[in-house]
């Protein structure tokens, strides 16, 4: 759902992201004009909020992302740049209005990662390991410190 937060209870839209086997959302983050959500299977897409009030749901879809091969349980959008984790233990970044993929931490968490977060230098990761890790530097130049 889209909520209006200026008005208690208000549903602005109820919008179906997932169809067919693809999975429920699992989780959700927006910056500015884009959405983006991921998938109990993996899946992640960008939207076009501008062009959510349309009845087509492919209409607002900008782009469906590398998959990852479980459930999605963390994004962070910040303009060009998207960063999704994953229970297959992976983080991947990626070109928010392409897709492409820009770069990757492909064991961040060998368990699961199920948390992150991200400031303007560092990548937070928590996972099921237990051990919090956190990440500098940025598309491929990633030095690892805990």
């Amino acid at each position: 759902h889209i909520w209006d937060l200026r008005v208690q209870n208000r549903t602005l839209r109820s919008f179906e992201f997932w169809t067919d086997s693809i999975g429920g959302c699992s989780c959700l983050a927006a910056h500015g004009w884009v959405l983006a959500s991921g998938t109990s299977s993996g899946w992640v897409q960008t939207w076009d909020m501008r062009r959510l009030s349309s009845t087509e749901s492919d209409l607002a879809r900008l782009w469906i992302h590398t998959k990852h091969t479980n459930m999605v349980t963390g994004l962070s959008l910040d303009g060009d740049e998207m960063i999704s984790c994953s229970l297959d233990g992976s983080v991947k970044i990626s070109n928010t209005f392409t897709g492409r993929q820009i770069g990757a931490l492909p064991e961040a968490h060998p368990q699961g990662v199920t948390s992150m977060a991200v400031t303007e230098t560092r990548l937070y990761t928590a996972g099921l390991s237990g051990d919090p890790s956190g990440w500098v530097g940025w598309m491929g130049k990633v030095w690892c410190f805990k």
